[in-house]
C-alpha cells in the first residue's frame, strides 16, 4: 500500500487496518511448514512481544534478533538507524480516555439500578478505551554505533504468556516425543538419535524451556546427538 491513498496520506485507522489484514494473511501463511519453522525461530528471540507482533516481525524480517524504535536505539543504546532502512511495522497500544454514559451498578446486587419510572439509572463516567497504532521498529542489523552490552547470563528467566497452551501446541507439532530429565552435562536440551526424542532439562524457566524446545525442533541436522550450552 502506498504512503498516499488517492492523493491523501492514510489515516491511522487505514494503517492499522492494513497491518491487521497482513497479520490475518500471515497466520494463514504459517500453516506452511517452512513458514512455521521461520516463525518459531523468530519467537525464540521475541518472547517478550505479543504473539501478533512476533508474527508481524517474522513476516517482515525473519532474521531479526533484537528490535527497538528509532529513538530508543539512539537514546538508550547510542546507535543510529542506517539511512534508507525500512522499519518493521508492529502494533503499539494507545488507549485513551473517553466520557461515556454508563449504567449505575448497585454494588450490593451487581445489577443496574433503576429509576422510579423503571428506566435504568445512568451516569457519565470516564473510561479507558483500548486502541492501537502502527509504529516502526528496527533490528540491530539495521543500526550502527556503540556495541550492545553483553547480558552476561547463561540462562533466560521469566514466564511466557499462556505457557501451558503454547507448550502443548509445540508438543503437538513436534514430529518426535518430548521429555524432561536431569541432564548432567549441563546442556539445556538435546535430540536423542537412538530413542528419536527431544530431551529438555527439567526445572528451567518457562522462557528457557520454550526457547530450547524451539531450537531443538528447528535445528536442521539431527543425525548426531546435539547439545546446546546456551
Amino acid at each position: 500500500m502506498s504512503e498516499k491513498t488517492q492523493g491523501k496520506y492514510p489515516s491511522q485507522f487505514d494503517k492499522v487496518k492494513e497491518i491487521t489484514d497482513r497479520l490475518e494473511a500471515g497466520v494463514l501463511e504459517l500453516m506452511n511448514s517452512e513458514s512455521y519453522k521461520t516463525f518459531l525461530k523468530t519467537m525464540a528471540h521475541f518472547h517478550a512481544y505479543s504473539l501478533n507482533n512476533t508474527i508481524l516481525i517474522a513476516l517482515q524480517r525473519p532474521d531479526s534478533t533484537y528490535v527497538a524504535g528509532y529513538a530508543a536505539w539512539k537514546k538508550n543504546f547510542g546507535r543510529q538507524v542506517l539511512k534508507g532502512e525500512q522499519g518493521i511495522r508492529i502494533l503499539a497500544p494507545t488507549p485513551y480516555k473517553k466520557k461515556m454514559e454508563v449504567d449505575v451498578i448497585d454494588p450490593a446486587t451487581g445489577q443496574a439500578r433503576l429509576n422510579p419510572d423503571g428506566t435504568k439509572a445512568t451516569e457519565m463516567k470516564e473510561i479507558m478505551v483500548p486502541a492501537f497504532k502502527v509504529v516502526n521498529v528496527f533490528d540491530v542489523s539495521q543500526t550502527d554505533g556503540r556495541p550492545l552490552p553483553s547480558i552476561g547470563v547463561n540462562e533466560l528467566t521469566g514466564d511466557v504468556k499462556q505457557y501451558e497452551m503454547f507448550f502443548e501446541a509445540l508438543k503437538r507439532s513436534c514430529p518426535v516425543p518430548i521429555s524432561f530429565e536431569q541432564i548432567d552435562s549441563g546442556a539445556k536440551g538435546y535430540y536423542h538419535t537412538v530413542d528419536r526424542r527431544i530431551a529438555l532439562q527439567e526445572g528451567m524457566s518457562q522462557v528457557q524451556t520454550i526457547k530450547t524446545l524451539i531450537h531443538e525442533m528447528t535445528y536442521p541436522n539431527h543425525k548426531q546427538i546435539q547439545t546446546f550450552m546456551k
